[in-house]
C-alpha cells in the first residue's frame, strides 16, 4: 500500500490543473480590510530576533538582580525587626517595667 497519491493520479490532476489554471482566476483580496490582512502574510513578529534575544536576557538578568534585592530588603526588614524588638524591650526596662511578649490568641479548634 502506497502512501498519498499514486503516479497515475498525479498525473490527472496535473493536467486538470493545466486545464483549469486556476492561477489565472485568482483575485486576491478585494477589500481594504482584505489587502490590509494580506499585506501582513510575508511579515515576521522578530520574537526569535537577536534583539528580541538580546532583550529577554537583560529581562532575566534584571529579574535576578531584583530578586536579589527583595531577598536584601526582606533580611534587611527582618534586622530592623529585631533591632526594634530589642530597642523596645531597652525602652521598656529603662522605666522599670519587665518586658513581656504579647499573648498571642491561638485560634479555637474544633
Amino acid at each position: 500500500m502506497s502512501k498519498g497519491w499514486s503516479e497515475e493520479r498525479r498525473k490527472q490532476q496535473a493536467e486538470r490543473c493545466r486545464q483549469n489554471k486556476p492561477w489565472e482566476k485568482s483575485t486576491g483580496p478585494r477589500t481594504a480590510e482584505g489587502k490590509r490582512k494580506s499585506s501582513l502574510n510575508a511579515f515576521k513578529h522578530g520574537l526569535y530576533s537577536r534583539s528580541h534575544d538580546e532583550f529577554r536576557l537583560l529581562l532575566r538578568l534584571g529579574q535576578a538582580y531584583m530578586i536579589k534585592m527583595l531577598e536584601t530588603l526582606e533580611d534587611n526588614e527582618k534586622i530592623r525587626m529585631v533591632n526594634e524588638r530589642r530597642a523596645r524591650r531597652k525602652r521598656a526596662y529603662r522605666r522599670g517595667h519587665k518586658w513581656r511578649p504579647i499573648p498571642v490568641k491561638k485560634e479555637h479548634r474544633n
